[in-house]
């Protein structure tokens, strides 16, 4: 990280309001974890956002609202996250970053963005951080990723059925899997998830709205895995997108 790395004021002030106090090594991480992402955009579509002052908004400081979640649920030995579809490492790299005991998995079907998922933990030197080049309907039903996280999550564009049915195979028993959506959704997609939620063991426990004026349209949608996830979950690749459970 020997370039000029930018500086990140939007990002420093809002993590200080979800009461992250991030240290100058990691602030200049994220801001090389910036530099990577919009560089690479010029060639691989990782992201629509291409200015840095979005950037810091719409995806290091959305990624960051999960932070204060981790830090009251997860307990003082090593623990695991997995981003489902991390796309170009969000919420996955920013979370490891702040938070560098926590172990995380980066789940990414495309090889292009694997390769640059990657080349981001070699560049950033992330020993937390482990990227799993595949399905996620494969993945969940490897033993090693079975039921092996204690929080799975995603930022990825779908239903919350969808989702659900995704995240909760690859959570442990009492774990977690949190849904990034927008307000909007506790109304329009929760509902209709229910049936999935009932299959797949899980139970909203709780809605946590997001309070800083960049996001406020944002919320975190936590469900409580309850038992075991049926084996049949989830299903073949594609299946969940297109016949949602309850759907």
């Amino acid at each position: 990280m020997s370039q000029q790395l930018p500086s990140l004021p939007l990002l420093e002030s809002g993590a200080r309001r979800l009461g992250l106090d991030l240290q100058r090594g990691q602030v200049r991480l994220l801001a090389a974890f910036a530099s990577l992402l919009l560089a690479r955009n010029k060639r691989v579509n990782l992201t629509a956002v291409t200015d840095l002052v979005d950037v810091q908004s719409k995806h290091l400081l959305d990624s960051l609202t999960l932070a204060p979640v981790l830090k009251t649920e997860l307990t003082a030995r090593q623990s695991s996250l997995v981003d489902v579809g991390s796309g170009g490492g969000l919420p996955g790299v920013p979370l490891a970053v702040a938070l560098p005991e926590l172990r995380v998995a980066l789940v990414e079907a495309t090889g292009k963005k694997a390769e640059f998922l990657a080349h981001v933990v070699r560049e950033l030197q992330l020993d937390n951080v482990r990227v799993l080049h595949g399905r996620a309907e494969h993945l969940a039903h490897q033993t090693e990723c079975r039921e092996a996280f204690d929080v799975a999550t995603a930022r990825a564009v779908g239903g919350s059925a969808t989702l659900v049915e995704l995240l909760m195979p690859f959570v442990r028993v009492g774990g977690l899997a949190v849904l990034m959506k927008t307000r909007a959704a506790l109304t329009d997609e929760i509902p209709a998830a229910r049936a999935a939620l009932a299959k797949l063991q899980g139970e909203i426990e709780t809605v946590r709205e997001v309070e800083i004026p960049e996001l406020t349209n944002h919320a975190l949608f936590l469900i409580r895995k309850v038992a075991a996830t049926p084996a049949q979950y989830p299903r073949r690749p594609g299946v969940p997108e297109r016949r949602p459970i309850g759907g």
